[in-house]
């Protein structure tokens, strides 16, 4: 293999520094399983770096993970899949190009490279332990023949088969410091909200039509409005909802793609719009996990809150209650 093609994949596991890149995968249908109390926002212990998972919009086993470093929107996406081996969790992400960058000449010659990280999962903490290039450098020096690898610039790239990289996993899982110091997380609390200027979480889940829909999608095309609220054909609710549609067309104007969010079933939704001929979606939040991941939690209720997002997935507007539609599409200005 040339060390080449090596090195531009080597460019994309610089994600995650300390890490040991990989050309394969572990991932296998036998070994892989879907966590869905993964799904949500888990931040460090001052809340500054963020790590997202939400369902994949195109392959449902798997993850779309977005890695936040402070809060900027620089970030990392990458798609995961979650294994099980000899009754341990491992993640095996790598890098997922946008658009634009899997159509450039550079990404067209860039191989993703994968990273595994051992997690350990309860409701409300994630621990995640890259494996440790120092001390499998110490069994490679022991023995050269455990694993195909190659080094470039001293660092270990994984060439071996999905296979022999699970054994690789499994047998030194035990063995010290084969993954690193932990990286201690805790899920967002459902009621903080996003800060104007910090990224929009991404996310995907089905309109009242069962159209997928994705935040990320949206990205360098269009704003997006997002209306949280409480209930279905309530005063407060309709109230609002029916402002936005006599005013649909300002928001058409600006460039909004336009959501309500509430986790009453696709039905209801659906009555709820053919009632008031809203021309607009909503989205269905049955595990109401972009209404935590937003902070519009209310105990078991929906804080209504508006968020503006604008073409490049930043909050630029971010309120409860019922704010006019003047003010939200002025965020935009």
């Amino acid at each position: 293999m040339k060390n080449v093609s090596v090195l531009a994949g080597l460019i994309l596991a610089t994600y995650l520094v300390g890490c040991v890149p990989s050309l394969r995968g572990i991932s296998d249908k036998e070994t892989v399983v879907f966590e869905k109390s993964l799904i949500g926002i888990w931040l460090n212990g001052d809340n500054k770096d963020r790590w997202e998972f939400i369902q994949h919009p195109n392959e449902s086993n798997k993850y779309g993970v977005i890695y936040y470093e402070g809060k900027t929107s620089k970030s990392g996406y990458f798609i995961g899949a979650l294994n099980r081996l000899n009754g341990e969790l491992y993640l095996d992400i790598s890098p997922e190009f946008d658009e634009e960058q899997a159509n450039s000449f550079y990404w067209f010659h860039a191989w993703p490279m994968h990273t595994f990280i051992h997690i350990k999962l309860d409701n409300t903490l994630l621990q995640m332990r890259m494996m440790n290039p120092d001390a499998l450098d110490k069994l490679l020096e022991a023995n050269p023949q455990l694993i195909k690898h190659e080094k470039i610039d001293d660092r270990i790239i994984l060439t071996d088969s999905s296979e022999n990289l699970r054994k690789l996993i499994t047998d030194n899982f035990q063995t010290d410091d084969f993954f690193g110091d932990p990286m201690e997380l805790k899920r967002k609390d459902p009621e903080m909200m996003i800060n104007i200027g910090e990224p929009a979480p991404d996310f995907n889940i089905p309109d009242q039509n069962g159209n997928s829909v994705s935040l990320r999608s949206f990205k360098g095309k269009k704003n997006v409005v997002l209306i949280f609220y409480p209930g279905d054909n309530t005063p407060g609710c309709t109230k609002q909802l029916c402002a936005v549609r006599d005013d649909y067309s300002d928001f058409e104007k600006a460039g909004v793609a336009f959501f309500g969010v509430n986790p009453q079933s696709a039905e209801s939704h659906q009555n709820f719009i053919d009632k008031y001929s809203f021309q607009f979606p909503i989205l269905v939040d049955t595990d109401r996990t972009v209404i935590n991941a937003y902070g519009c939690a209310k105990g078991n209720s929906t804080q209504r809150t508006v968020y503006a997002i604008n073409k490049n997935g930043i909050v630029v507007y971010a309120k409860q209650g019922m704010p006019a539609n003047s003010e939200i599409l002025s965020a935009f200005e």
